[in-house]
This record gives C-alpha cells, sequence and structure tokens, in this order.
C-alpha cells in the first residue's frame, strides 16, 4: 500500500494523486534455494531469498534487500508527480532509508521469535510460494508480496506489504509481517 511509503517519507497529501492498479499472480518455485542462487530480479525470487536470508540469520544478506540513498535517487528518477513532494522525499532519503532498515529488522525479529512461538524450527523451514499483487503508480513499480513456507507438515506465511522495483532487483520498503497459518 502506497499509504505506508508515503508515511514513511511524511508525504500523505501525496496519496490523493495515486491511482492503483492491480496484477495477481501466483508462482512456485524451488522449495529449497541457497544464498549463492539467492535474487531479487522478482517479487517471488526477493521472497524466496529473503525467506532463505531469515532461516539463515544473516542479518547482512537481509539488509541487501534494503533501498540505499542511490536507491531512492534511481527511482525517483522515473517519478511522474509533484516535482515539490519529489525533492522533499529526495532531501529526506538519508533518514528515511535508516528508518525502513531499522524497522524492517526489528521486524524480522518479531517474525523469528512469534514463529518459534508457534513451533517453527527456522533451520528446517522451506519455501512453498509466493502471491503478489503488482501496481505501477507515477511509473513507479511497487509489489504486495505473501510467502509461504513450510514448517515440518504445517504450511504457514508471513508478508512484505510493499516492494519496489529499483535497477538491483525488488528491494523491501516496509517492514515484513508475520500472518501465521
Amino acid at each position: 500500500m502506497i499509504t505506508r511509503i508515503l508515511q514513511i517519507f511524511g508525504f500523505v497529501s501525496f496519496l490523493a494523486s495515486l491511482i492503483a492498479c492491480s496484477e495477481e499472480t501466483k508462482n512456485d518455485k524451488a522449495t529449497t534455494i541457497d544464498l549463492s542462487q539467492a535474487s531479487n530480479e522478482t517479487p517471488d525470487d526477493l521472497g524466496a531469498s529473503f525467506l532463505m536470508a531469515v532461516k539463515n540469520n544473516d542479518s547482512k544478506y537481509i539488509e541487501t534487500f534494503f533501498p540505499s540513498v542511490a536507491d531512492v535517487a534511481e527511482i525517483m528518477n522515473s517519478y511522474e508527480g509533484n516535482e515539490e513532494e519529489k525533492k522533499q522525499i529526495l532531501n529526506n532519503s538519508d533518514k528515511n532509508t535508516k528508518d525502513i532498515r531499522r524497522n524492517a529488522l526489528h521486524s524480522i525479529e518479531e517474525i523469528k521469535n512469534k514463529g518459534s512461538k508457534n513451533a517453527i524450527d527456522w533451520k528446517d523451514v522451506a519455501f512453498s510460494t509466493s502471491e503478489l499483487s503488482t501496481r505501477k503508480e507515477n511509473n513507479i513499480e511497487f509489489a504486495k508480496l505473501v510467502i509461504y513456507f513450510n514448517s515440518g507438515s504445517s504450511l504457514y506465511k508471513m508478508e512484505i506489504p510493499e516492494c519496489i522495483k529499483s535497477d538491483r532487483g525488488w528491494l523491501i520498503f516496509d517492514k515484513p509481517k508475520w500472518i501465521g497459518k
């Protein structure tokens, strides 16, 4: 949802100018992937790679999925909205990218704790599939990603509410959330 990103950047007035169009897709992936094969080329790739980084407790690798100041600048080159809002987003990108990173890393710990309370052994989780909704707003591509994974004989899910397309691939623009079964 664009609202979350705009709250992060502090530009609620931007919402009124946005119109979303959604596309639902469902893709199956192999149930195992190691980090040497990880990718964020597509939202689905991001989901599988993100789960494997969480599984391996690799926070340095997880951080590669967050936007940098350079990513924000590159993304905003495609932006077709209000120029004043664009300048404000760019001027605040350093603080905001740090906030995204800090909040997302904290939420990953919450996800792992909630999963452990549900008897998930994170060392044995396996990616199952993902569902994504994509949309394009002001010439910027976004996706909401739900990641399904197995632990034992149970299927669980977590969500990345907002991903954004950059030259580096799909990036996490909002904190991931535990959904459960």
